[in-house]
């Protein structure tokens, strides 16, 4: 008897209990719950599609014919070759001059003298560049690299004519 006496009151304890709350903890979500609906009128989407344009870009305008006629004008303009290699090269007096070698693999080697500046308060740039054959070469050409510190020889024989 003393059994079913502790089994009573230990059921009755346990439903007397009151379950811890969980749901004091939470936060609202991020998003409207289910079954929520915004105010204001529905949005309704086309019920049928509608066909694209064939033509796109701006209207055309009509042209309306032309009654009068245009005289044209000509007018030589001078060349200036020679004031304008002037203005240049005072311009690229103060600039960065230099000169350096291109040898192509047919054996022909170029001498390129450049004269360049950079007028940062016109915005504009300068430049100016002559290319010259040189005679070929008949001996052979080495190149300084920098990583191994040594000279390579690059052209190895040079067909002389």
């Amino acid at each position: 008897m003393f059994k079913y006496i502790v089994l009573a009151l230990s059921i009755a304890s346990f439903i007397a209990c009151e379950p811890q709350n969980y749901y004091s903890n939470y936060e609202s979500a991020p998003y409207q719950p289910s079954g929520w609906r915004p105010s204001g009128p529905a949005f309704r989407l086309p019920e049928r599609l509608q066909n694209p344009q064939t033509i796109y870009g701006p209207p055309e305008i009509p042209e309306e014919p032309t009654t009068e006629s245009i005289d044209t004008t000509t007018t030589e303009i001078p060349t200036t070759t020679a004031v304008e290699s002037e203005n240049l090269s005072e311009k690229l007096r103060d600039g960065e001059q230099g000169v350096y070698y291109i040898y192509h693999p047919t054996g022909l080697l170029q001498k390129i003298t450049y004269a360049t500046k950079d007028d940062v308060q016109d915005m504009a740039y300068y430049a100016r560049i002559k290319y010259e054959d040189v005679e070929p070469i008949k001996d052979p050409i080495f190149t300084y690299d920098p990583t191994t510190a040594e000279l390579k020889r690059i052209a190895r024989k040079v067909e002389s004519t």
